[in-house]
């Protein structure tokens, strides 16, 4: 059985500070929140949103297999999320206005991918970069047939046309390297138009290109916590 949290977004705005020593546990733990925060905020409100955010608890020293489930009260104020397997749950709340708050970006009536308002966040190929609130660096290397369709729909796309722009060639193919948010927020975009794709090679080859983010993804997250 997993613990329950009762978090208040205003009491970890220090992880947002680079220069603001705060234990490391701490402020992974506060950017677990905030990615919960924004996964939330970018959907209407009172809507049950099962999240590919993974599970940060390890039972009997495991990865656990969920991911969290949440619902946004916006006439409570507070996010309610539970992790789909082991039972991992909280509350959320003081998150109105903070850098997690996705809502202002939500048009009336209609929700709004997480990807949207996220910046780009520049890391080189040898992973530098500055991680206090973005978290990574995440590696992804794709064949050079994925990278050519993946290339192909993001033409129009700031964060993966600049990701992409970065990688590293290599003889197997293009070596990707990005902030955590990056690639979760390059991971929704290609998940969302690899369901719109009527070309099946592209929806093959995107869905192969998803899944190795995804993978990229829960083994940050397990490395982390």
């Amino acid at each position: 059985m997993g613990d329950t949290w009762i978090t208040d977004m205003r009491h970890v705005l220090d992880v947002l500070e680079p220069e603001v020593d705060v234990p490391g546990p701490a402020r992974r733990l506060a950017e677990y929140f905030g990615r919960i925060v924004e996964a939330a905020t970018s959907k209407p409100p009172m809507q049950r949103v099962d999240t590919e955010i993974g599970c940060r608890r390890r039972p009997r020293r495991r990865p656990c297999i969920g991911h969290i489930r949440l619902v946004w009260d916006d006439e409570e104020g507070e996010i309610t999320w539970e992790c789909t397997s082991c039972g991992d749950r909280g509350v959320i709340r003081g998150f109105e206005g903070s850098p997690w708050d996705r809502s202002v970006d939500v048009p009336p009536g209609g929700g709004l991918d997480i990807y949207e308002p996220i910046p780009f966040e520049p890391v080189d190929t040898h992973g530098r970069g500055n991680f206090s609130r973005s978290g990574g660096p995440v590696e992804v290397v794709l064949d050079r047939a994925e990278y050519s369709v993946v290339r192909s729909v993001c033409q129009d796309q700031e964060i993966p046309s600049l990701i992409l722009d970065n990688a590293e060639p290599r003889q197997d193919g293009f070596r990707m390297i990005a902030t955590a948010r990056n690639t979760e927020a390059f991971h929704d975009y290609l998940f969302d138009t690899a369901i719109s794709d009527e070309n099946p090679s592209h929806v093959q080859l995107l869905g192969q290109t998803v899944k190795k983010m995804r993978i990229a993804l829960d083994a940050y997250l397990d490395d982390i916590f």
